[in-house]
Parts: structure tokens; sequence; C-alpha cells
């Protein structure tokens, strides 16, 4: 099976194809994945949590994998009592659909501060900090999570970018923010150990996107020029819709698909040249290569 075979990125070598990716939950001590992708890491979080990372970084080398931080902001996905009383930002001000949880029960997401200028400027550089940050603690390299309705993705699509100015309107100013943090990220690691991950067709908090297929096959050709190592995208298998050949037609770095795989899919997949790994979460490793003791050793 495919799934076995080592894969060479381009910056590190992998035992096989299988990416350990799971969005809220502790990394294993030990795990058959060749690529472990933590969950994603708020960059705001600030030093203390970044080094709180160390020993799942040692447990993923000592059983010969790789590991990679996943940076992120959650943007509008947010709410004053989780940011000492600040109001959350986004591209613009409009709110996510949904609740989220507070220390004071589940909150509906409020209307966000439209960032100025200057406040993206400072979020570059915070996402290059932790990047920096991530350097220093021995991980393998870096992905920039701009899916899922955080705020990466909420400059990408349409449906939560109305801005007038060049971070909005166009694609290559939906795409501006996403292109600038992969550059500083990449200054810091080299492009080949940065990957960023995509998820075009989830609707998490109302997101989205009016030409979803124009928008993301643009955002692939302008990481694809930049030489990012991998695109990880996320999205439902078989579907009708899917955008993972016309991404990769446009993306000559290594692809991960993600999106409730099966031993089965993935092998499909694989065969058909749609991607080069595939993302399972914990149980779905396990349940590839059951691997033993399994417990966790990290969860910030």
């Amino acid at each position: 099976m495919r799934l076995f075979e080592p894969f060479p990125f381009s910056a590190f070598a992998t035992d096989n194809r299988i990416v350990l990716s799971g969005e809220d939950e502790p990394v294993p001590a030990r795990s058959a994945a060749g690529l472990t992708i933590t969950p994603r890491f708020n960059i705001e979080g600030g030093p203390a949590l970044i080094h709180g990372w160390r020993p799942a970084v040692d447990a993923v080398r000592r059983a010969g994998g790789r590991i990679v931080l996943q940076l992120s902001h959650p943007g509008r996905v947010s709410h004053p009592l989780l940011r000492g009383g600040a109001a959350p930002v986004a591209p613009s001000a409009l709110a996510g659909r949904g609740q989220i949880d507070t220390p004071e029960g589940p909150q509906p997401l409020p209307v966000p501060r439209a960032l100025e200028r200057d406040d993206i400027a400072g979020l570059v550089e915070r996402f290059a900090t932790a990047a920096a940050l991530a350097q220093a603690e021995g991980f393998d390299g870096v992905e920039i999570h701009a899916a899922q309705g955080w705020l990466i993705d909420q400059f990408l699509r349409t449906g939560s970018n109305r801005r007038e100015d060049d971070y909005g309107g166009s694609l290559s100013g939906r795409s501006r923010f996403l292109l600038e943090v992969a550059e500083a990220v990449s200054a810091i690691w080299g492009v080949s150990r940065v990957g960023v991950r995509l998820s075009p067709w989830s609707a998490d908090h109302g997101m989205a996107d009016g030409e979803p297929l124009e928008t993301f096959t643009h955002v692939a050709a302008q990481l694809d020029q930049l030489g990012i190592g991998w695109l990880h995208l996320v999205e439902p298998w078989r579907r009708k819709a899917s955008l993972l050949w016309q991404l990769r037609s446009h993306f000559g770095g290594a692809v991960i698909a993600g999106g409730d795989h099966t031993p089965q899919s993935a092998g499909e997949v694989l065969a058909e040249g749609f991607a080069d790994c595939v993302a399972f979460d914990a149980a779905g490793v396990a349940a590839l290569a059951p691997v033993a003791p399994i417990s966790p050793v990290c969860s910030v």
C-alpha cells in the first residue's frame, strides 16, 4: 500500500505518506505517522506555550518522525471574554456564525473590529516571531493555517472580506495577507520547510466565497511561485465539486489530502496522483497501523 512508502518532501524525508493532523487533540507519544502536524497554535499565545510543545517534538523525533507547528490566528472566531475585553479582529466588521465557548459559557460570535493596515503589518510580524520560536524548539518546519474560518481564511474569501483597500476586493488583494505571512515565515525557515493549509469548501463559522475555484487556484498558483514546500488541502473526498485535482495542477510542491479519509480512499487518492500524502486524526492513524503504547504528551 502506497501509504507506507517513504516520501521525500523537498526539505526532509518521511518514512511513509501518513500525516497525523488533529484539530484539538494531544499529539500521541508514539504514532505510525511519518509527519505530525500539531493542532493550530494561536500566534498570540507567546513563547511559553510554544515551549510547551517540546515534549511532543522530542517524542516524535525519538520515534523517527517529523513534526511541524501549525501557526494560526482566530480572527473573528473569538470573543472579548477570551481577549481581556478587547474585540476580536478581522478583515471586515462582519460577525461569523455560531457560538464560541467562553469563561461565562457559550456566547454568539460578536462583530469584530476591522483591522487597520498597521494592525496587519503587526500580525505578519507575530507570525514570523512564532515561526522563529518554533525553530528554536526543534520543529522540522511550520504550517500556516489559512483554513476553516480562521483569520487568513477570512481574508481570502469574499463572504468575509469586504475591504476596499489593497487587502481586499481582487484576488491579489484578498490573498495578499497570506502571501505576506508566507514570505515572512519563509525568510526564517526557507520556503521548503513551510506549508499552507486551505479548506475551499469549509463553511465553518459562516464562511463562503462567490468563486471558490477561481479564488483557490489563484492562491495555489501564488504559493507555487513563492516555492512553498507543501499544500495541505482539507475537503470532502470524491465530492463532485472537489478542487483537489485543480489545485494540484497549479501547485508543484507536495500535496497533503485531508478530509475524513479511510484507508481505502487514501489509497485511491494516492493511486490517482491527486496527492502525495494523506492526513488522518490520531484515531485514524492508530487504525491504520496500531502502535503501543499511545498516550498524549502535549495538548497545548
